[in-house]
């Protein structure tokens, strides 16, 4: 913020606003990943996706990204975010042994 500030134009309160604004943005861009094949490009925007309407659904940044992070490891990869929700829930209201 304090590089920032210094620039003409901007002062304290808009870096604060400036830097506040790319935390939020912060975790979409941690979960890309390294796409070598086109279809793996279709899976992370899935995956991105999913996300962000887990975070516009009221969870936190950290609750969505243990969700889609479980997401990922799963065999099956969801051709939509639809279907990515459909078995994000269905995970968390499995039955659980034990």
């Amino acid at each position: 913020m304090k590089a920032l500030s210094t620039l003409p134009g901007i002062g304290a309160a808009t870096a604060e606003r400036m830097v506040a604004k790319l935390r939020r943005r912060m975790p979409k861009f941690a979960l890309l990943v390294a796409r070598e094949a086109p279809g793996e490009a279709a899976a992370g925007d899935v995956i991105s996706e999913t996300f962000e309407v887990l975070r516009s659904l009221g969870h936190s940044d950290s609750d969505a990204r243990r969700l889609v992070d479980a997401l990922r490891q799963e065999k099956k990869k969801p051709k939509d975010v639809q279907e990515a929700l459909e078995a994000i829930y269905r995970q968390l209201h499995k039955p659980r042994a034990g």
